[in-house]
């Protein structure tokens, strides 16, 4: 997120600039932050403190029927990586990882990665 234009970020999650805008003002409030490394800085602490469930991943990749690249790319989702960040991560395309991630949305019935992050949670171990 940091060192990225709302242009890029907006391609990325395929959104408008608008909603990307609209967005960061929304996590602004939320997270009681002023300025964009403030946000990071708290997004950052937060992927430190979320515990990793695996588990979830592979209920959902099972009962959706993922192929293998698919569970790769939808861990990554569940994490809340970017598409470059996944393309880095799996020495892939970031065309191929939207692929992927369309492929993804469409089995799993949701429409952005917040849902798959939704999603994830919910169908994984209770604690």
């Amino acid at each position: 997120m940091e060192g990225r234009t709302i242009p890029r970020i907006a391609q990325e999650l395929y959104l408008s600039q608008s909603a990307v805008k609209y967005h960061a003002q929304k996590l602004y409030r939320r997270f009681e932050v002023h300025s964009r490394s403030e946000l990071c800085e708290v997004v950052a602490r937060l992927r430190h403190e979320r515990p990793e469930r695996p588990d979830a991943e592979s209920e959902l990749a099972q009962a959706y029927d993922l192929t293998a690249r698919e569970r790769e790319v939808l861990a990554r989702l569940a994490r809340g990586l970017s598409i470059t960040e996944m393309a880095s991560d799996l020495n892939i395309s970031e065309n191929t990882v939207k692929t992927h991630v369309k492929r993804i949305y469409g089995k799993l019935g949701v429409h952005s990665k917040q849902e798959v992050i939704d999603l994830a949670q919910s169908s994984g171990p209770t604690a």
